[in-house]
This record gives C-alpha cells, structure tokens and sequence, in this order.
C-alpha cells in the first residue's frame, strides 16, 4: 500500500467515526458503508464541489442516514471555515 494512501485513511479515521457517531449506526455494510465514506472523502476535500455535492446529499430524504450524515459534515465545515474565517 502506497504511504500516502496510508496516511490518508488514518487522517480520516476521526472524521469517519464522527459521521457514524452524528448519525447513531452501527456496523455499516455495503451501501451505507461505501455511501459514508464517500461524505467523508467529501468532507476532507471540502471544496466548492465538494460543498455542492454535501449540500445535495444533505436535502435528500428527512430521517435517512445518509441525509444526517451530509448534514452533520456540512456542520463541521461551516464551523470550520469560520474558524478560519474562509467562506464554505
């Protein structure tokens, strides 16, 4: 496995095991796996894109998984970008 594709699965860890925390589930397979990984992914480029994409997932269906998880990363970054004072 290359070192950098080492180094960016173990910089994402956290952030991944944020959006299963924000969104109550446990052992994700499959789909929901595949999906929740992609938010992460997305999360981490953070990008205008990449908000864009978040922000579609995000007003998906109300109650689904998949939904709260883009809603709890667009959180984190707007609070993020604040921080920094940068426009998400």
């Amino acid at each position: 496995m290359p070192v950098i594709s080492l180094h960016f699965r173990t910089s994402l860890r956290p952030v991944f095991n944020e959006v299963i925390r924000s969104i109550q589930i446990t052992n994700p397979t499959g789909d929901s796996l595949r999906t929740l990984r992609t938010i992460v992914i997305l999360e981490a480029i953070g990008n205008a894109e990449a908000l864009q994409m978040l922000r579609e997932l995000a007003g998906g269906a109300k109650g689904s998984r998949v939904t709260e998880a883009a809603q709890a990363s667009l959180t984190r970054l707007e609070a993020k970008h604040k921080m920094i004072g940068g426009a998400p």
